[in-house]
Parts: C-alpha cells; sequence; structure tokens
C-alpha cells in the first residue's frame, strides 16, 4: 500500500510492502543489561552511558511563544495569521519528533551492533505516565518507542533480546540481593552490606543477572 500525506508544506510518501528485510549480523557474546532513565536515557552493565538529549525540553521554550501567537491569532479571528502561526507550531513539533526518532533508531543500531544479548526492562510507559509527577520527561525520553525499534531490530538482525520484571531492580542490592528502600531523589545505592554505587549502573546490573537467569531457566 502507498499513502500520500500533506505535513507543514511536506509531502510524504509513505510505502507498506509484506517483504522483511533481516540482515544477520555475525555472532556476538557480548552480553549488556539497560536501565531506562530520565537524568540518563541509558545505563548499561558494562558502565557506559547514553545521554538523554531531551528534544522536547530543549524546545520548549520556542514552542510556547510559537503558541502564544497561534492563540493571539484565533483571538482576533485573522485566518491568515492562524494558518501561519498553526504551521510554525506544527513544524516546531514535526522537528522535535522527527529528532527523537533519529536518536532511538541511531542508538538501537549502536545497540544491536555492539551486543549478542541484550536485556531491557519491560515498561508499561503508559502505566508510568498515569502515577508519575514526571509524566512529561517520560513522554520525552519515549522508552516505549525506544523499546519497539530495538525488539524489531534485534530480530531482524539475529540478536536476542530478553525482556524482564522491571519491579524492585532499582531496590535490590546487586552484590548481595538484599532489597534497601530508597526514593527517587536518591541518586546513589547504600546496602548495609558496604556496597555502594551509582543507582543506574546497581540496577543495570540487576537487569543483566535477571536476564540471565531467565535465559538458564529457558534452558533448563
Amino acid at each position: 500500500t502507498v499513502t500520500i500525506k500533506h505535513r507543514y508544506g511536506k509531502w510524504y510518501l509513505f510505502v507498506v510492502t509484506d517483504a522483511i528485510n533481516t540482515k544477520v549480523l555475525p555472532e556476538n557474546s557480548k552480553m549488556v543489561g539497560i536501565d531506562v532513565g530520565i537524568i540518563t536515557f541509558a545505563t548499561l552493565s558494562d558502565g557506559n552511558k547514553i545521554n538523554n538529549p531531551r528534544f522536547f525540553e530543549t524546545k520548549q521554550k520556542q514552542l510556547v511563544k510559537a503558541q502564544r501567537k497561534f492563540q493571539l491569532a484565533k483571538n482576533k479571528s485573522d485566518k491568515g495569521q492562524i494558518k501561519k502561526r498553526k504551521k510554525v507550531v506544527g513544524k516546531i513539533h514535526e522537528k522535535i519528533t522527527n529528532s527523537r526518532h533519529n536518536f532511538t533508531h541511531q542508538t538501537s543500531n549502536a545497540l544491536i551492533k555492539n551486543y549478542g544479548t541484550i536485556i531491557i526492562e519491560d515498561i508499561n510507559a503508559n502505566s508510568m505516565i498515569k502515577k508519575r509527577w514526571c509524566n512529561k520527561q517520560i513522554l520525552d525520553a519515549a522508552w516505549g518507542n525506544f523499546t519497539d525499534i530495538l525488539t524489531n531490530k534485534a530480530e531482524c538482525a539475529g540478536r536476542q533480546l530478553v525482556k524482564i520484571n522491571p519491579s524492585y531492580t532499582s531496590q535490590t542490592c546487586s552484590k548481595c540481593g538484599t532489597r534497601t528502600l530508597h526514593e527517587l531523589k536518591d541518586r546513589i545505592f547504600n546496602c548495609g552490606c558496604g556496597y555502594s554505587a551509582n543507582r543506574d549502573d546497581n540496577a543495570a546490573q540487576n537487569i543483566l543477572t535477571l536476564g540471565l537467569q531467565s535465559l538458564c531457566q529457558a534452558k533448563a
């Protein structure tokens, strides 16, 4: 099927086919656990981190200014300005969306290339948005979109992707397994056994461990 759409002065052609483009990559024995977050987009169990680009946040002032001008044009019932200002607002949203998609694809490509087994949290972002005070930041990070794209790319590349239950990955010591309550503001995880680490690094280690356990149980 072919769909043609016009958005904010640009024409787009969408082509959908039944063919699946698969390119199986060479085998890779490296394994990694990934903890997604807001301060850092992703923390890997091997110590690497992926910065959060915060696309919406960086464009927020520009967007608010454009929306005010659009609303002013509506209040004045100026049809010419309404159309013009609506187009400006739409282009800003489009740029944010395109930048986010590009980042997600580039990031997932790098992970697929560098690791043979990838372990991630099975996050329900929609439920988190309803409960968290930081729902705007969660939407901006687009964890759900990242997970979907990473899953599809892993399947096409012949990589192993494991999803684990995210419960208590940030509250459990990756060294001794003791569960210790920490609030979101606590960026350092401290355990009674003496272990201390960055909260996200500790969670990434737990995600890796849980993923490996899941794989062992599946083989048993």
